[in-house]
């Protein structure tokens, strides 16, 4: 398997190792040079020494057509040598030549030229070639007007290498050998410094590998990890802490889900034993069918409002945005509820000072405030306050609903949306299953708004909708009030399903709705 380190630790080695090879191999050839030319001077040097006491003869000898001779002192000739003319004619060679030539180069254009040769005796060698102008000789003193000029010669001398190629071959193999060594200490190098840098990478990979579903709660330290890596291991906490709260919601919701149908379950199952124990007896028959058909209603209206929330959150919601005026539909929720606010002496009010209206989905926003305000009146306590104000910041308007809450605490507010959460934990009402803000959310959420709650002083709740896109009122079917008036559903609940009689005489606010097409099943006694 193809890791970080080991691609990382191959690249590492590799650069270093070409690096080196080029380093070296630069090296070296700067070192040859310099060997090379040091030679080369030396093979220069005894050149011009050796061509500095080769003069012309004393007396001029008859034209021939032949190269004059020159007088070459035998005790400065070096022992491979060889005299030319620019022609290339031989004049005078070492005796160890007998009669052949030096290996010569094409042409004597420059006046030093080096060049390498192998020499009769087989060896390896480099050779010289000086062009010069021989010393004249003091009997031989000619016109300095109108006098030729003077003649030059090639003086040829070579020299075993020998001695230089050793030197150059020890020089190679040190250079490899210190090239191998370089390269085995860069390969640990790199090993022990990769593995270094990278080891807490590693442990973070080891740790994200031993998480699962019973260990979310495990957190990463950030501080401790490279710049690099911090990123990374905030976010990765983050989704850690997402996932711990949403298994942790999941696991909530399974049991409430279980303990809100097992009370419901078990009185359907003792009203049946009970009406199969007296089956002669009608009137209890007959209560104990209605009964029933309540218990049925709260069953009914939990996996309903379940329904609608997946349907929100699945995004199968169709939705038709125009403009609502919030004051009319506000007035026909609250002319449903009136009863319960007479009941209970709650001091309403409502203040919209600039008639807003929203562009948005009626029906969705008539199921989100009828949510609200139900649940708003249902734990306002006697003679409570509930106010619903609305206001605006530039082009986005709010709605505001406080009530007041005398029993909730600011550690309650992270929980006030979540599904099947009550205050009350023994779940003493019947009536309410704790799906009615949740499902207030998840449509808000679905037609582009914002719902949050917060707490102001001791004992007053605020839900902010806010999010809502000012326009201008249009008569329309956003504002009739038999649009205004419909709910999400293919069918409608009735209010005797899911609450008693004597609630319903008391004015709930339960009243009959017209299907829409949104494909929502919902109940306004979900909150």
């Amino acid at each position: 398997m193809s890791t970080i380190q080991r691609r990382l630790t191959l690249v590492l080695a590799i650069t270093g190792s070409l690096l080196g090879t080029v380093g070296g191999s630069a090296l070296y050839m700067t070192v040859r040079k310099d060997l090379v030319a040091g030679f080369d001077s030396v093979l220069k040097t005894r050149a011009e020494g050796v061509a500095a006491f080769i003069t012309e003869p004393k007396t001029k000898p008859a034209k021939s057509g032949k190269p004059e001779a020159l007088e070459v002192p035998e005790h400065h000739l070096p022992s491979w040598f060889q005299l030319l003319s620019l022609t290339g004619e031989s004049i005078e060679r070492s005796p160890s030549l007998g009669k052949g030539d030096l290996p010569r180069p094409p042409s004597f254009n420059e006046s030093v030229q080096f060049w390498d040769l192998t020499l009769p005796d087989g060896l390896p060698a480099r050779a010289v070639g000086l062009r010069f102008v021989p010393q004249k000789s003091t009997n031989r003193a000619e016109a300095a007007s109108g006098a030729q000029a003077p003649e030059e010669f090639v003086l040829l001398i070579a020299r075993h290498r020998g001695g230089l190629d050793q030197a150059l071959s020890q020089i190679s193999s040190r250079f490899i050998m210190v090239g191998a060594f370089l390269f085995v200490a860069n390969l640990a190098v790199v090993i022990l410094v990769v593995r270094k840098q990278l080891r807490s990478l590693s442990s973070l990979a080891a740790g994200v590998a031993t998480i699962e579903a019973s260990s979310l709660q495990t957190r990463f330290p950030a501080h401790s990890l490279p710049g690099e890596l911090r990123p990374i291991c905030e976010r990765l906490n983050d989704l850690l802490a997402r996932l711990e709260a949403s298994f942790n919601r999941e696991r909530r919701f399974t049991a409430d889900a279980a303990h809100e149908l097992r009370t419901p379950i078990a009185e359907l199952r003792s009203l049946a034993e009970v009406a199969l124990k007296y089956p002669g007896d009608n009137l209890s028959t007959r209560q104990a069918l209605q009964d029933a058909l309540a218990v049925a209603g709260e069953m009914e209206s939990v996996t309903t409002g379940l329904l609608a929330l997946a349907r929100c959150e699945a995004g199968l919601l169709q939705k038709d945005f125009e403009p609502v005026s919030l004051w009319p539909l506000c007035k026909g929720i609250l002319a449903g509820v009136s009863a319960q606010v007479q009941a209970k002496e709650i001091s309403l009010s409502i203040e919209d000072p600039k008639d807003s209206c929203w562009l948005s989905d009626v029906a969705a926003l008539r199921v989100i405030l009828t949510n609200l305000v139900t649940n708003a009146l249902e734990y306002t306590p006697q003679k409570g306050v509930v106010r619903i104000l609305s206001d605006s910041e530039g082009e986005i308007h709010r709605l505001c609903l406080s009530n007041t809450a005398i029993h909730l605490v600011p550690e309650d507010l992270p929980y006030v949306f979540e599904r099947f959460w009550r205050k009350d934990a023994c779940r003493s009402s019947k009536f309410h299953s704790g799906l009615g803000l949740p499902l207030a959310k998840a449509l808000a959420e679905s037609v582009g708004l914002q719902l949050r709650a917060e707490l102001s002083g001791s004992d007053q709740f605020i839900v902010i909708l806010s999010g809502g896109k000012l326009c201008t009122p249009t008569l329309s079917k956003g504002t009739d009030e038999s649009k205004a008036g419909a709910v999400f559903g293919e069918t409608e609940l009735a209010c005797s399903a899911s609450k008693p009689a004597q609630d319903a005489e008391a004015g709930d606010g339960c009243t009959s709705q017209e299907p829409q097409e949104s494909g929502l099943v919902t109940n306004p006694y979900l909150r």
